[in-house]
């Protein structure tokens, strides 16, 4: 499925596209531009993140360069969890990640109409909100990190 959206602001037409591969340089460029990753990253992991994926979109720009991305991973059954939200810093604040996540739970509801979750980073909470999300008293995000006992 492909998606566009003209943005008046930098007169150029945004595509979304759900993908089971791309450009594994220009996706590694978007992780370490959200500075999620402190390990190098090749080609054969971007690889696996993205086909490992049940819902991989990526925004891509006139020139064909993939300029921000989400993803769900779940079961396909009853849980699915939005993950790696990034939109690069020069196309922020023109909806673009708005349209990501609306994409998203839409593609994703169609298909599963059970829950969706996302853990957000401080400072991104009001964004979230304003596409539906709300905080749950009740849960706790908890990890365990590699290496760590």
């Amino acid at each position: 499925m492909t998606i566009h959206l003209h943005l008046e602001t930098k007169n150029e037409c945004i595509r979304f596209s759900f993908v089971h591969h791309w450009n594994c340089d220009e996706i590694q460029s978007l992780y370490e531009s959200a500075g999620w990753w402190d390990f190098p990253l090749d080609n054969t992991i971007i690889h696996h993140i993205i086909s490992g994926s049940y819902l991989f979109c990526v925004a891509v720009n006139k020139d064909g360069i993939a300029i921000g991305m989400g993803r769900i991973l779940s079961d396909g059954i009853s849980i699915g969890f939005i993950h790696d939200v990034y939109v690069m810093e020069i196309y922020q604040g023109l909806g673009i990640g708005s349209k990501l996540i609306q994409i998203l739970i839409q593609s994703y509801l169609t298909d599963c109409r059970h829950h969706l979750i996302l853990v957000a980073e401080p400072g991104t909470f009001p964004f979230y909100e304003r596409q539906g999300f709300v905080s749950s008293k009740n849960t706790m995000f908890m990890q365990i990190q590699s290496g760590v006992q």
